[in-house]
């Protein structure tokens, strides 16, 4: 679904959207990828019962 948003949004849109991100780009899905793998090793074993949200700093703001 949100593929076919990106491929169908105008250059416009996606800067206004980008902008709008305090990163000032959209996660890709190494982003997502890079935090499920870091929560399955090691490093993460005294990480219990939280959310780790990938969204560039959006939800901050």
């Amino acid at each position: 679904m949100m593929q076919a948003f990106f491929e169908n949004a105008s250059e416009e849109l996606l800067g206004k959207l980008e902008k709008q991100i305090p990163i000032r780009k959209f996660a890709e899905s190494i982003d997502v990828a890079n935090g499920i793998l870091f929560l399955a090793s090691d490093e993460s074993k005294m990480i219990t019962g939280t959310e780790l949200v990938i969204d560039g700093g959006l939800s901050a703001q």
